[in-house]
């Protein structure tokens, strides 16, 4: 495991070695302690870089580039805090990278339908469909080597959104840093809000 936590086995499950060394957004998933290969980063550093873009992709006059990297830096920083967590993350500066498994580029960027062709992405642009999702890269030997971070442009964001209005920025991105980790969605989700773990499978604006 790459991180080791005092939450109950049901708050997320691990994320499989695929079958043939792939790009995807949707992967088979473990219980800890199974005898399966599980996907996992081979080095205790990860670099991470935010498109330079992003704002303008977001097109929101409330959320500039500077606030997205600083939800982007702040999601990464809570699971450095996990206890016992040996992975490490480092903001390595702006990119004008976007969706790509292969140049090795861990890149967090808002869609860009002109821009972001990629399978996966094909089902985001519209409100309150699919508002994030993770598309990473991962070799027969569980070795993670390329993690892209799609955010839906079409949706309302906000860094603090506590009035349950849109969809609150650094959860959603803490979330889907889960899945960059290795982390599956959670088999059991009990209550609502501050009560859901972090990797429950977001539901209504004010349950995620």
């Amino acid at each position: 495991l790459l991180i080791g936590s005092a939450s109950q086995a049901w708050s997320f499950q691990l994320r499989l070695a695929p079958a043939a060394d792939q790009t995807a957004c949707g992967w088979s998933y473990g219980d800890c302690g199974d005898d399966e290969v599980f996907a996992r980063w081979y080095t205790f550093l990860v670099n991470y870089r935010v498109n330079n873009d992003a704002a303008t992709d977001l097109d929101d006059p409330d959320l500039t580039q500077g606030d997205i990297v600083g939800a982007v830096d702040a999601s990464f920083q809570s699971w450095e805090d996990v206890p016992s967590a040996i992975l490490r993350f480092a903001n390595a500066g702006g990119t004008d990278n976007r969706i790509s498994g292969l140049d090795f580029v861990n890149t967090t960027l808002f869609y860009d339908a002109a821009l972001d062709d990629d399978e996966c992405a094909g089902s985001l642009g519209e409100a309150s469909g699919t508002f994030a999702m993770t598309i990473s890269t991962i070799k027969t030997t569980g070795e993670i080597v390329d993690v892209d971070v799609v955010v839906d442009s079409a949706d309302d964001w906000d860094w603090d959104d506590t009035d349950c209005v849109g969809f609150d920025l650094q959860s959603t991105l803490t979330h889907e840093y889960g899945h960059m980790v290795g982390f599956g969605h959670s088999d059991v989700c009990p209550g609502d809000g501050v009560d859901r773990p972090t990797m429950c499978q977001h539901g209504g604006t004010c349950d995620r």
